[in-house]
C-alpha cells in the first residue's frame, strides 16, 4: 500500500495546526515524529473507507476498538 500520502496529509495537519498558532513549533515537529511512528495498520476495505466517509460527512466522529 503506498504510504506517502498518509504522511502528507499528516503533515499538512500539524502544519494548519502550527499556522493557526493553536501549536508551537517545537511541538507540532515532536507530534509530527510520533504520529508518523505510531504503528498504524492499514486496511484496503473500499467499503470501510466509503462507510468512514459518508460518516465524515454526517459531522460524525469514528471510534475503531479493538
Amino acid at each position: 500500500m503506498r504510504l506517502k500520502p498518509l504522511y502528507y496529509e499528516i503533515t499538512n495537519i500539524f502544519q494548519r495546526i502550527k499556522l493557526a498558532k493553536q501549536l508551537l513549533n517545537i511541538k507540532a515537529g515532536q507530534s509530527l515524529k510520533n504520529s508518523l511512528n505510531l504503528p498504524i495498520q492499514f486496511y484496503s476495505d473500499r467499503q470501510l473507507h466509503q462507510q468512514a466517509n459518508a460518516i465524515a460527512n454526517l459531522g460524525l466522529s469514528v471510534v475503531m476498538v479493538g
